[in-house]
């Protein structure tokens, strides 16, 4: 593999392209201006063509009508970006096969599909002709290694069912060879011991495939320099990791069943409060009773009690049963009321501390039927935050835990990234910028935060207001002379032409 790398050098010093790779909804749409269009009147390509020089390779030079230029989607979604992956792979492989060398420049979630693309084409012949990469503001997301290492595993346990059956097949044979006194003892032994470790190499190979087949890739012994420029300031990168990061702000803290029980309690207490104010002695003095009058109203608690159990003890359990037993425990909580009232001389007093459990005892049934939707609430309050996460992050239908969103990319194939900050100077003017922009968006932007709840389409707005506003900073890798700099003098140091 090292010895083609010179030949593919001389072959591609004449041929030599840029490619770039656009973010999240930063893909065609019809005439409209983008930064990695092959125009001459783009500002970007013709600001890194005039630092790049004559000699430097160029934008898109492989294009023709035989070879379009590369492009997705844009959509936020990870099924969408997995096509432009394979797509890209497609490319870069037809680039190799045309004697082309090439340079990968990504913005956004383009360095994403260029850092999955890097991973499919690692060990291949392709991969010699990527010179170099570059990626800007890329909110990095390990969404495939969950997939491939679930397949992986999935293929061990198909080559142990297809092995199992093989080698009960062997031992069935050896058995019947041994029955027959065809075997010695010996032989017999031997050959057990070979099934055994047969067996025993299934289940490890079952167990360890997982985890060798992403290193059986063969690897480049040179690997392809990567840029990665960032900022912390970056308005996408900051909404993608603290919408990640972000525990729920809405999840209930409680269990399910502590939940709704506090709610019914609470239900209960402020339908039994509302109460109060309907009733003409709510002035009356209502302080706790003395020690007679307490052991005189639990002896009516256990009397009323004992009467509403006595009917569907005597008459069973049935429709007829339960409408007595509403109606003598009614009369004889009436009759309690009346048997208190008289015993305190009339007091109201007496009688409200008598019948505040009994109304307790009422408002909580009465406030039952807000169990279901205080259910539905509980559930509601627990998923939408990571409904919200998913679709910030275009993971929708995604059924594995989310990633986390970093700067270095977890699988990048034969890439040696370097990651730098983005330059002070144009993290000082793009600031600068933001606060215009700030200014100019703050009604629609506290409209959005003032929602009590945030939808997809919201975050899908914002994230789209973010792509495609170039006085922000997630913009500045692109529009700022800097950064534009140093994404030519990266390329110019790769290059093959530099290099001859």
């Amino acid at each position: 593999m090292d010895d083609d790398r010179p030949a593919a050098q001389e072959t591609s010093a004449a041929k030599e392209t840029i490619v770039l790779v656009h973010g999240t909804f930063a893909g065609p749409r019809g005439e409209e201006a983008r930064w990695w269009k092959p125009d001459a009147l783009n500002p970007f390509i013709k600001r890194l063509h005039d630092r790049l020089g004559e000699a430097a390779p160029r934008c898109w030079a492989h294009c023709d009508e035989g070879t379009p230029y590369f492009f997705w989607t844009g959509a936020n979604h990870w099924v969408d970006r997995f096509w432009a992956i394979q797509h890209l792979r497609e490319h870069i492989t037809e680039l190799h096969r045309q004697g082309w060398a090439c340079h990968i420049v990504g913005h956004s979630h383009g360095g994403n599909v260029i850092a999955e693309a890097m991973y499919l084409l690692r060990g291949t012949p392709a991969e010699k002709s990527v010179r170099s990469v570059v990626t800007l503001g890329t909110p990095f997301l390990d969404v495939h290694g969950p997939i491939q290492r679930r397949n992986f595993k999935r293929l061990g346990w198909i080559t142990a069912a297809g092995l199992l059956p093989a080698l009960a097949l062997i031992g069935l044979m050896i058995e019947e060879r041994v029955r027959a006194g065809h075997w010695t003892d010996a032989a017999s032994a031997y050959a057990i011991a070979a099934a055994a470790i047969a067996v025993a190499f299934c289940f490890v190979w079952m167990i360890v495939l997982p985890r060798i087949m992403p290193h059986l890739f063969g690897k480049s012994a040179d690997p392809v320099p990567a840029l990665g420029i960032n900022s912390r300031y970056d308005e996408a990168w900051q909404l993608l990791h603290h919408i990640r990061s972000t525990p729920n702000p809405l999840a209930v803290k409680e269990s399910l069943p502590a939940y709704v029980l506090g709610r019914l309690k609470a239900a209960a207490l402020l339908r039994y409060e509302a109460a109060k104010t309907l009733v003409i002695r709510q002035a009356l003095d209502r302080s706790p009773s003395g020690p007679a009058m307490t052991w005189v109203f639990r002896f009516f608690y256990v009397l009323i009690l004992a009467c509403i159990l006595a009917v569907p003890y005597h008459f069973g359990l049935s429709l007829q049963s339960l409408l007595l037993t509403v109606f003598v425990g009614c009369l004889a909580i009436i009759g309690a009321v009346l048997l208190v009232a008289l015993l305190s001389l009339g007091s109201g007093r007496h009688v409200a501390n008598f019948s505040k459990p009994i109304e307790l005892t009422f408002t909580s049934l009465l406030a039952l039927p807000i169990i279901p939707n205080e259910c539905v609430t509980y559930l509601v309050r627990k998923q939408s935050w990571t409904l919200l996460q998913r679709w910030a992050l275009g993971l929708d239908g995604y059924r594995y835990p989310l990633p986390e969103v970093t700067t270095v990319p977890q699988r990048a194939g034969g890439t040696q990234f370097i990651f730098e900050a983005m330059p002070a100077a144009v993290e000082t003017r793009a600031m600068a910028a933001r606060s215009g922009w700030i200014n100019s968006h703050l009604g629609s932007a506290a409209d959005l935060f003032s929602n009590l709840v945030l939808t997809a389409s919201d975050v899908a707005d914002l994230l789209q207001h973010i792509e495609r506003d170039q006085s922000l900073v997630h913009a500045a890798y692109y529009t700022d002379d800097d950064c534009v700099e140093r994404i030519a003098r990266w390329i110019e140091q790769h290059s093959t032409r530099q290099q001859a």
